[in-house]
């Protein structure tokens, strides 16, 4: 994570990751498996799963919506760290390479989809200041 500070001095990391594209295909095992546990089975999954599939595969964003999955997870894993008074960090700056080898993980099937660190502030160190702009300033309610 380019020797980032929230990882370096981490005691705990959760990589979360998620599979290439083509492990999606509605052909694939990695389907075949999930829609055994779908009622109806695979033809019913099929049914309802092809038509977005074809979706994301024509706008050739099949790998950005199998990472954008990961962030479900990660804001899971945030909330329930604050709730128990634990630091965490999301961190998207990695080198997925390197990420992939240290978990010797295939990449023609893995893709890391974000970092979080865990931990606890140091009782002694200051609040970093916040440099996030005001909701007011980026929210649109409409």
């Amino acid at each position: 994570c380019f020797s980032q500070d929230a990882v370096a001095t981490s005691p705990a990391v959760v990589c979360i990751m998620c599979r290439q594209a083509h492990v999606y295909a509605p052909s694939s095992p990695f389907v075949a498996e999930r829609a055994s546990r779908f009622p109806g089975g695979l033809p019913v999954f099929l049914a309802d799963y092809s038509s977005y599939y074809a979706y994301l595969e024509t706008e050739g964003i099949t790998n950005q919506w199998a990472r954008s999955q990961c962030y479900i997870a990660a804001a899971n894993i945030m909330s329930a760290a604050a709730s128990c008074d634990v630091d965490s960090c999301p961190i998207e700056g990695f080198d997925n390479r390197k990420v992939l080898s240290t978990l010797s993980l295939d990449p023609n099937i893995w893709q890391t989809g974000l970092i979080v660190s865990l931990g606890y502030g140091k009782p002694d160190e200051a609040d970093r200041l916040r440099i996030r702009m005001n909701s007011e300033d980026i929210v649109t309610y409409v």
